[in-house]
């Protein structure tokens, strides 16, 4: 069992000024390292930075989905998988501040191919049809970016 640093990139986009997150609890697969959370900003982006094991598990899915009532539409993800998760690795629930607004979040990381993947859910989100871009709060646009990110943005263009 090793822990890794896995990397969750939020990139401000236009109008945004600050991109926050805060912990306030995980879940990881039975038997796997845990070594935190941190919040890092460079340039335009904010780096969440988790150190854990990567062995995905269905209780961290199940924990996942539940924070939103298994609801698809309040589910985004990165590249492949599926939008509500069979596996996990890992999840945090926590706080994700952008420009000030505080909006209740479960990020978790998933894998899909050779690629870890990452998903997001909060009863703020409402998903676009496929699942992988999103409005958070009826404000801002979560665009994913590929892998290992999303870009944020206002809602207003």
């Amino acid at each position: 069992m090793e822990a890794h640093e896995n990397v969750i990139n939020f990139e401000a986009g236009r109008n945004i000024n600050s991109v926050e997150f805060t912990e306030m609890e995980h879940i990881i697969t039975e038997n796997q390292p845990w070594g935190g959370v941190t919040c890092a900003h460079i340039d335009k982006t904010t780096r969440v930075g988790i150190v854990a094991g990567r062995h995905g598990s269905k209780d961290c899915a199940q924990w996942f989905s539940s924070s939103v009532n298994n609801k698809y539409e309040d589910m985004i993800h990165t590249m492949g998988g599926d939008n509500i998760p069979g596996k996990l690795n890992f999840a945090v629930k926590g706080k994700l501040t952008i420009n000030g607004d505080s909006y209740e979040v479960c990020i978790g990381q998933g894998h899909h191919g050779d690629n870890n993947n990452w998903h997001i859910a909060s009863t703020e989100i409402l998903a676009d049809g496929d699942a992988k871009n999103g409005t958070i709060g009826n404000k801002y646009r979560l665009e994913q970016d590929g892998t290992h990110g999303f870009r944020v943005n206002t809602s207003i263009s």
